[in-house]
């Protein structure tokens, strides 16, 4: 840059054309450092473009993840094992009703029963549950339900409704509890919630 200045000092022209020429060449060399420093910004930029997009795309994969069941430990507030849990089954247990009279029918089906815990399961009862009216309030609630056979990994659970008016209502269970000879019962933790009418 100097030698350049240098030269054009030596050059005999008007004093405004060397001004002009020496204003030329400084506005493209700042031209041509502006383009490299956009040229080495861009691919900064990209970076961190996919740094961002997988930022956001992180907590949907994590939800896809979770949407799988997984077994627990039941732990005691010292630490110790007492028993096993299995949680996040909602997906992994289809629930279908139908309600006659004073009874629902609450149906069953294992999603992929030939995979733990479902292979192992020979009885099933409905955990803890509630009935809502159409406003929200809890009309029926229940704890456990009587077993029944597991069949092809289906049940059918049949839950007395008589006190109960005709309307529209919502099942909502929160557990079903797996059971097999000599095994300690294995609840199963999810969320079903189903509108049905009497």
């Amino acid at each position: 840059m100097e030698n350049l200045k240098n030269a054009i000092e030596k050059i005999e022209m008007p004093e405004d054309m060397k001004e002009r020429i020496q204003k030329n060449c400084l506005d493209a060399l700042s031209h041509e450092t502006e383009e490299y420093r956009m040229k080495t910004r861009k691919p900064l930029k990209r970076t961190f473009l996919i740094a961002a997009v997988l930022v956001l795309c992180l907590p949907f994969i994590g939800m896809a993840v979770s949407n799988t069941g997984k077994f627990k430990d039941v732990k005691t507030f010292f630490g110790a094992v007492t028993g096993t849990e299995y949680e996040n089954a909602t997906e992994e247990i289809t629930v279908s009703l139908s309600a006659e009279e004073k009874t629902l029918f609450v149906e069953t089906a294992f999603v992929n029963p030939d995979i733990p815990p479902y292979n192992a399961c020979e009885m099933l009862s409905i955990g803890a549950y509630q009935i809502m009216d159409k406003t929200g309030n809890i009309v029926m609630e229940g704890e456990e339900t009587s077993p029944v056979m597991v069949v092809d990994g289906k049940t059918i659970f049949d839950l007395s409704l008589k006190n109960l008016e005709k309307g529209n209502y919502t099942l909502k269970i929160d557990s079903f509890i797996n059971s097999k000879k000599a095994d300690q019962p294995l609840p199963i933790y999810g969320n079903w919630e189903l509108d049905f009418s009497l």
